[in-house]
């Protein structure tokens, strides 16, 4: 294959690939549930985080993420209750083990 028929085939790839994911890099908006429960996360609140994204997965089980965000609640809730979230932690990783 000569080298202008290569950057032809290159290009349209490159364009074929930047269109695929036109739709995907459009969908740049949080869902308002997952905001207020990362909103709830941050301030410590795992309960109302808990809440909030169960009746995400309730009324659309087939958005994978609030399982994803749901698991990730946990994840943080486990480390909050481990005390690993604390300052101390990291002037002293050694204390987790």
């Amino acid at each position: 294959m000569d080298a202008m028929r290569r950057s032809s085939l290159g290009a349209a790839c490159i364009a074929a690939a930047l269109l695929a994911s036109a739709p995907a890099a459009a969908a740049t908006e949080v869902h308002p549930s997952l905001q207020r429960a990362l909103e709830r996360l941050y301030n410590f609140d795992f309960a109302g985080a808990h809440g909030i994204l169960d009746g995400l997965v309730e009324s659309e089980p087939s958005n994978p993420l609030g399982y994803l965000f749901r698991a990730g609640a946990l994840v943080f809730q486990e480390l909050d209750r481990m005390k690993i979230l604390e300052s101390e932690f990291f002037k002293d990783d050694k204390k987790i083990a």
